[in-house]
């Protein structure tokens, strides 16, 4: 489908994640992200995963003044523990229904999808580049690695990425969305926690090549200083807590 149309503004805030950037809250391995983009005056709200503990996902929420009552469009990056575990719970303690966006229906899932459809939510295989929001879309899997990422397109075409583990690489998720040279933010897991100082140190060259406006690592990322020291004035050193705002 085409994209068309883009936002004001975005509001992303990270609400689970491995570090905390704020006193009080609450950290785990997973990855949760808050994006409120607006549009002519409107709002719409979106959860990029669950985390893997609804107690954290509501405690974090609660402390950073984000409702989750208000989400009515889920992304489920890929089916993993760590990014889908809480949304049976979050289901049982929102008012609202929406849509969940996903990369497929694994069959030890069905259970959580089933009780989705069953309280009017319904549910949307990502095969494509498929609309979220008006200015935000879900795309993927990418390659083999059954997960999807969220683009969102700002003013004059510039654009931000979300993705959750990062498991087809960073380079092959942005060939994939599109417009190398216009990326305000890269920001989730990055999938280096397990590799070695150079394979990071390779990657923020690579971004700073790009032109990336702001790089943001999370959860499975790992090599925070590397990344520092690579990426200058571009890197941004995220955790549960970061609030950034896009125009």
């Amino acid at each position: 489908m085409p994209e068309t149309g883009e936002i004001d503004e975005v509001e992303i805030v990270v609400l689970v994640d491995r570090a905390a950037k704020k006193q009080g809250l609450a950290t785990d391995y997973g990855l949760s992200i808050y994006v409120e983009p607006r549009r002519g005056g409107k709002s719409y709200h979106i959860l990029f995963d669950t985390g893997p503990s609804f107690e954290i996902l509501r405690r974090n929420a609660d402390m950073l003044g984000v409702d989750l009552n208000r989400i009515d469009r889920i992304v489920i990056s890929h089916f993993h523990r760590d990014h889908y575990g809480a949304l049976s719970e979050l289901l049982d303690n929102v008012s609202r229904q929406g849509t969940i966006f996903v990369p497929e229906e694994p069959w030890f899932a069905l259970h959580v999808l089933k009780k989705a459809r069953s309280l009017g939510w319904r549910v949307a295989r990502v095969q494509t580049s498929t609309p979220v929001a008006p200015g935000v879309y879900a795309f993927g899997p990418v390659a083999r690695s059954l997960e999807i990422s969220l683009k969102i397109v700002l003013k004059d075409g510039r654009r931000a990425l979300l993705v959750g583990c990062g498991h087809a690489s960073i380079p092959m998720i942005l060939r994939w969305a599109g417009r190398l040279d216009r990326y305000e933010l890269v920001a989730g897991g990055f999938h280096l926690k397990e590799e070695d100082d150079e394979s990071a140190e390779k990657l923020g060259e690579m971004l700073t090549v790009m032109k990336i406006g702001k790089v943001m690592p999370l959860h499975c990322s790992g090599h925070e200083e590397t990344f520092r020291k690579v990426l200058g004035e571009k890197f941004v050193s995220g955790g549960a807590g970061t609030r950034l705002v896009l125009l």
